[in-house]
């Protein structure tokens, strides 16, 4: 980032002494001239989905991912891509930094920032889980919508965080890692008040 990769806009707020509200637009300006975005807008999708103040969390009762940016030129370029793509609207309603996409508009969306290679891995890693039993011949957005369903039923209605397991670490390093990460998913639910395991 221009400001160091680790840094909030609440901690760049206060090495400044600027309001947060001037914060957020002078970052936006930056991220609007930034030369990366027209080179390779993917990459730079998929870097931003992997910053340390960008979360993700699945909320199985009602069936949806949410995606919390930092970056205000990121939440607009995915919107960009989800219409572009695949028609599809997201809702952000209540949150300008938050984004809500049912399972399968998120299970696209994965599909479609990976690199030929971390679809590879992700799709392994996927294959790989005894948790998790894929269609005969399933893509790897039915893979994720899968591994989706089957960690929402493990968690019956508790949200859980899905690890950034994707874009930057997880998959884009290696099938081992990845399948570790989607394995960690499962271990989150082991123990948990209301569990009922052990």
């Amino acid at each position: 980032g221009y400001f160091g990769d680790s840094r909030s806009d609440y901690e760049i707020s206060r090495a400044l002494k600027i309001s947060d509200t001037k914060v957020r637009s002078l970052v936006y300006e930056m991220d609007l001239r930034d030369q990366r975005i027209s080179d390779n807008e993917l990459a730079w999708l998929r870097e931003q989905l992997s910053g340390p103040y960008t979360t993700t969390q699945v909320d199985p009762a009602k069936g949806t991912v949410k995606i919390r940016l930092e970056s205000r030129a990121a939440k607009q370029a995915l919107e960009h891509h989800i219409v572009k793509h695949f028609r599809g609207l997201t809702d952000s309603t209540f949150n300008p930094r938050l984004l809500e996409f049912d399972f399968d508009l998120f299970s696209s969306l994965i599909a479609s920032l990976l690199t030929e290679e971390q679809g590879k891995q992700l799709e392994q890693a996927i294959r790989s889980l005894k948790q998790v039993t894929p269609p005969p011949g399933a893509d790897l957005k039915s893979l994720f919508h899968t591994f989706l369903n089957s960690a929402s039923k493990e968690a019956g209605k508790r949200l859980f965080d899905l690890p950034s397991l994707i874009f930057g670490g997880g998959a884009a390093e290696s099938v081992k890692s990845a399948t570790n990460v989607l394995s960690g998913v499962y271990k989150l639910f082991r123990g948990a008040p209301g569990s009922g395991k052990a």
